[in-house]
């Protein structure tokens, strides 16, 4: 028994709905000058709305192009024997440059030992030279 009421209530809103619907359009095709100006406006949304498709589409088609040519070349990198010798070369590489910047951090630290030695050394000499005097 609710359920029938449920339909029945729904099936008096949507043909209200649609009774308004129809009342709208209705008043607003009066005359003649009325119903072309309606289908002109309504042909011209439509021819534009067909052609922002079509280009959307297309574009849709060429993005999609460049995936996956952009996906074949990856796998065919990655699965190439290519692809491991880049990987290795890119890790000898690195260890080069730790070597390297471990080398010049070295060079650095010892030049700054010597620089503070030898301020050391003339700051003592200094003295043992004014206690001379």
């Amino acid at each position: 028994m609710k359920i029938e009421r449920i339909r029945n209530i729904l099936n008096r809103n949507l043909q209200r709905r649609r009774f308004y619907h129809w009342v709208n359009y209705a008043t607003l095709v009066v005359n003649l000058e009325d119903a072309v100006f309606k289908t002109s406006k309504t042909i011209r949304r439509r021819k534009l709305r067909n052609a922002f498709n079509k280009y959307r589409q297309q574009a849709q088609e060429v993005k999609r192009a460049e995936y996956v040519a952009h996906k074949v070349n990856w796998f065919e990198m990655v699965r190439g024997r290519k692809s491991i010798d880049i990987c290795f070369d890119a890790w000898k590489e690195y260890i080069k440059m730790q070597r390297t910047a471990k080398i010049y951090l070295k060079r650095a630290c010892r030049g700054v030992e010597i620089a503070a030695k030898n301020e050391a050394f003339e700051l003592w000499k200094k003295m043992v030279f004014s206690l001379r005097k």
